[in-house]
């Protein structure tokens, strides 16, 4: 077996697309950027077409769920991008993407940067990159990745991007 070559991440590209996510989420002058406002599901779409380059077809599940302060509940998705390794097992890299700060969209930045990264890397286990609704209003969108995705029981460890972003000043 050849040992693997030494990950290669760009900072800068992940900036770049931390930007280009908010100024989709804010295109068209839509409401932004709580779950179920016309922003968050452009953000949505946009994480879709970004992390085709890990899997072809990622998945955009949609789900309502309950939200602090809303009578109904809110119509929400998750973008769900999966790649086979050689085992079963599956690692799961989980951002959410509503939230107004910069940190919220630096995760998502993230996101599609790790996308990147690993597109090519032959792995022994699986990836799972999703991008979560709800992580702002009690995390609906980890939760119902983690109830419903059709192989959740072969994850075998997760890792959440919250926070990545610089605290003010």
């Amino acid at each position: 077996q050849h040992p693997q070559p030494p990950l290669e991440f760009d900072g800068k590209a992940a900036v770049n697309a931390a930007a280009a996510f908010t100024a989709a989420e804010h295109m068209d002058g839509q409401a932004c950027c709580a779950p179920g406002t016309g922003g968050e599901l452009a953000g949505a779409d946009w994480m879709t077409r970004k992390l085709r380059v890990l899997d072809k077809g990622p998945a955009q599940s949609f789900f309502t769920a309950r939200v602090p302060g809303e009578t109904s509940p809110v119509a929400m998705s998750n973008v769900i991008a999966y790649r086979p390794g050689r085992s079963p097992q599956v690692i799961a890299v989980i951002a959410h993407r509503d939230g107004s700060t910069g940190g919220d969209a630096a995760g998502s930045g993230l996101l599609v940067q790790l996308a990147r990264t690993f597109a090519d890397m032959p792995r022994d286990r699986g990836l799972v990159l999703v991008s979560t609704d709800g992580g702002t209003t009690g995390g609906q969108g980890a939760v119902e990745f983690g109830s419903t995705w059709a192989l959740r029981s072969r994850i075998v460890a997760a890792i959440v991007i919250d926070q990545v972003a610089a605290p003010p000043g």
